[in-house]
């Protein structure tokens, strides 16, 4: 009996580096080729940037044992595949010449064994790998010396299941990575719960199914206080009138210029406390009774400010579904209290939004401005109270307008949103529905990587009313420039951000402003992203009396440095002026981004699949040789086997070849020999019970590989 397999393929750096474990059951590794290769015809001819710079160099553990990662093995399949590996990588079955190579061998089967038959180390290895099993192991690590297990005091780790390890172990890398990100830019202090101020109870009653994750779900929302500060202003250049003394004995008045100042009363500083709640109604206590069982899945913040004016600002948002199964109301209401409520009522606020189709929704806000209490309400509680403002109070409390805004508004899709789109699509049946499907998928991701938005309100109060136009998107083919920063750690797992392969966009907001007295204020801006978390940027506009005015951004995690500039007075600006100032900086951006930064970045991405190219082909020779003593180490015992299968009239594996097309060389169109190795011993490994058991998910797409066998 013949039976043949073949693929083929023209990537040669997979295919050499691979080609060093032909000895087991190979690495389960996907094809990380997307449609981003066939939307940009000049990266095809380039290895997939991702794919080879998170190539692995160390052997899979679950290859190495000859085990599959889905569906999970075993801890017996483990211990079995652990015992046949034994028979032929032990050192005491191996002759005196062998052992110390055996010994090596084994000792990486043994490392593999124990790493995946605890349970513990097994759910970080699929997530991090061997080294990041090392890494939280070692010194600092969550389980090591020091570690999260040890800070928490949770001797009950070592004690949970597996779910709830995986469950508490991603927690505490998700809290991990938002303490880095929140030290780069804010001070923010978790507020201490009465349950940690007196300290933790020990229970002796057996805990409930899902008490413990909503324990640690309750915990996860711990209140954070944030310290804001700000300061906004003109900046005013000054200069000192000096008389000079001439060596003629004449006299001068000069203008001497003095450093510049901010003249500015926005200076901010204050701090507010953040909560988010969840299922309280469903806890124990006093949240889960009325009138407190209301804050449900509600978020509430209040703040407290020091400058300008001392003033204290609440906040809560919670949304509201009125009919099941239809789109909540999201509602957001605000209060600002700049006196006590004896001299005025507080500033209020009330904010309504609700989807209305994909990705739009309508909103209106309602704000009361500043305010003081009725006339009829002072004459009523004057007998009680002296309410009402006084001459002193009027003068240091902020004036605010009243306003009442009504609009819809368009949001780009999210990186989420696109996931979910391509997880749940249907699958195509046909060879013509597939290629429709294709060619649909790729319109859809062009689509969402330009990321449009706009927005159309309209706003009336007593001192002005107009409408708002405004629109956005991503210009320039390459990465979207409206992505938020992505988290790498969730409640599902790790999900490793990608080598950036593709240049960067830049993202362009045009705004427009209509007034009753049909004046018109518009204002273009455009930013690029320049660093890892820091974002540029550059708009040019005209705001009201201020004339023509270009102002340069700069923002970094939630920190923004806004500075304008005056170009032209408001009675100086025509339409030449303005297309100059719009036309003169974006040239200059376009031979920038295409005559310096876009060819230094394909550079610079040769130079890395260059060198990462030679570090693979290093590494061949290397995992070669160890091949080749691992197919010598097991060639007497898989003798041994195939002999008891051919008494038994069994499977007989009597050739198997291993191997792939390279590709051709770049100019003369000379492909290289055929080349094949012999994993005839290997893969006779892989019969049991007179079955070849090769899993469905090894991977087959580089290699060409040829099965005789009787």
């Amino acid at each position: 009996m013949e039976a043949s397999y073949s693929s083929e393929s023209s990537d040669w750096v997979h295919a050499e580096a691979t080609t060093s474990q032909e000895w087991t059951t190979g690495p389960e590794y996907p094809d990380n080729t997307t449609d981003r290769n066939q939307a940009h015809p000049s990266t095809e001819a380039e290895p997939d940037y991702s794919a080879l710079l998170s190539y692995p160099e160390e052997t899979d553990y679950y290859a190495l044992l000859g085990l599959s990662r889905t569906p999970p093995p075993s801890d017996a399949e483990i211990r079995s595949a652990y015992k046949n590996l034994t028979l032929s990588f032990h050192p005491d079955k191996q002759p005196g010449e062998w052992q110390e190579i055996a010994r090596r061998h084994f000792e990486r089967i043994r490392e593999a064994y124990d790493t995946l038959i605890d349970h513990r180390k097994r759910i970080v290895y699929d997530l991090l790998g061997a080294e990041g099993v090392r890494a939280e192991w070692g010194p600092g690590g969550s389980m090591g010396r020091g570690g999260e297990a040890e800070r928490e005091r949770q001797v009950g780790v070592r004690a949970k299941t597996p779910e709830e390890f995986r469950r508490w172990f991603l927690e505490a890398m998700k809290r991990r990575e938002r303490k880095a990100i929140n030290s780069m830019v804010q001070s923010r202090t978790p507020l201490p719960t009465p349950k940690k101020l007196l300290g933790k109870l020990e229970r002796d009653e057996p805990v409930e199914d899902g008490a413990e994750q909503q324990q640690a779900e309750a915990e996860g929302d711990e209140p954070e206080m944030v310290i804001n500060a700000g300061i906004s202003g003109e900046m005013r250049h000054l200069a000192q009138k000096l008389t000079v003394e001439l060596n003629d004995g004449t006299t001068e008045t000069r203008k001497v210029p003095l450093p510049p100042i901010i003249a500015s009363q926005e200076i901010t500083l204050g701090a507010s406390v953040n909560h988010g709640f969840g299922d309280v109604a469903s806890q124990k206590g006093i949240l889960s009774k009325r009138p407190f069982s209301f804050l449900r899945y509600s978020a509430v913040s209040v703040g407290a400010m020091v400058l300008p004016v001392p003033s204290m600002q609440a906040n809560m948002t919670k949304a509201f579904t009125p009919v099941a199964g239809a789109k909540p109301f999201n509602v957001n209401f605000s209060s600002s209290f700049y006196k006590s409520p004896v001299k005025c009522p507080p500033a209020m606020a009330v904010q309504v939004m609700k989807e209305v189709g994909d990705r739009k929704h309508a909103y209106f806000r309602w704000q009361s401005g500043t305010i003081s209490w009725p006339g009829a309400v002072e004459r009523l509680l004057s007998p009680f109270l002296d309410i009402g403002l006084d001459v002193d109070s009027a003068f240091t409390i902020p004036k605010q307008i009243s306003q009442f805004q009504v609009g819809l508004l368009s949001l780009p899709k999210s990186h989420k949103q696109a996931a979910f789109m391509d997880d749940y699509d249907e699958e195509p049946e046909g060879e013509e529905e597939e290629s429709e499907y294709q060619q649909l998928r790729s319109k859809q991701r062009a689509e969402d990587k330009v990321g449009e938005a706009w927005q159309l309100g309209f706003s009336v109060s007593p001192e002005a009313s107009g409408l708002q136009l405004s629109y956005a998107r991503n210009l320039f083919s390459g990465t979207a420039a409206n992505d938020p920063i992505r988290s790498e750690w969730s409640s599902e797992g790790h999900y490793a951000l990608p080598p950036a392969n593709e240049p960067r966009s830049v993202r362009v907001e045009v705004a427009s402003t209509v007034n009753m007295d049909l004046s018109l204020s518009w204002k273009i801006e455009g930013s690029r992203q320049v660093g890892g978390l820091t974002r540029m940027g550059l708009g040019v506009g005209i705001e009201g009396p201020h004339g023509l005015v270009m102002t340069v951004s700069w923002s970094r995690l939630g920190q923004k440095i806004k500075l304008p500039i005056a170009v032209c007075p408001v009675n100086m600006v025509n339409a030449d002026a303005a297309a100059l100032a719009v036309i003169f900086p974006w040239v200059a951006y376009c031979a920038w981004e295409f005559g310096f930064i876009r060819p230094r970045e394909r550079k610079n991405r040769r130079r890395v699949i260059a060198r990462r190219q030679k570090e693979l082909k290093k590494l061949v020779p290397i995992k070669r040789a160890e091949s080749l003593q691992a197919t010598e180490l097991m060639t007497e015992q898989i003798r041994r086997k195939q002999a008891k299968e051919e008494r038994q009239d069994g499977l007989v594996i009597t050739k198997a070849e291993y191997g792939h097309y390279p590709s051709k060389k770049k100019g003369n169109g000379i492909e290289k020999e055929y080349e094949m190795v012999d994993v005839t011993i290997p893969v006779a490994g892989l019969v049991d019970r007179s079955q070849l058991v090769i899993p469905k998910n090894m991977v087959k797409t580089y290699y060409s590989v040829l099965l005789e066998y009787e």
